[in-house]
């Protein structure tokens, strides 16, 4: 699954976090290693990003100065399969999309207080 993310950012430095607690989980049961190709962009440049040593859910990145937006992009590798706990299921003809695999938070802001406008694009030939 492909994801394209804006999020609000200020000037200095960022942490990003992918999700690590998951509703109804009851435990840090996020999927980070499912997450690749992490890109951040601002105004058409790349940023260089670095992940923290020692927490795996977390990547740093320097935002530029006038910068209010950031546009991430990344792959997230569905699993084929109902084997894994707190997971979507993807196959040929079925998609179990649950939505907190598809963002990075900003530190610093309260999850219910980020603004949200998310969207699906499906294949070809797919409903919902």
């Amino acid at each position: 699954m492909r994801v394209q993310q804006q999020i609000p950012a200020q000037p200095g430095k960022l942490r990003l976090y992918f999700p690590r607690f998951l509703p109804g989980t009851h435990g840090p049961y996020g999927s980070v290693h499912r997450l690749s190709g992490l890109k951040i962009v601002h105004d058409g440049a790349s940023l260089p990003w670095v992940r923290d040593a020692l927490d795996a859910f977390a990547f740093d990145v320097d935002v530029p100065e006038r910068a209010s937006t950031l546009a991430l992009e990344f792959q997230y590798a569905m699993p084929g399969s109902s084997g894994e706990r707190a997971e979507g299921l993807m196959s040929r003809d079925f998609l179990n999309l649950t939505w907190s695999q598809t963002v990075m938070v900003p530190q610093g802001w309260h999850v219910g207080a980020i603004p949200v406008a998310a969207s699906l694009k499906l294949p070809p030939g797919w409903k919902h």
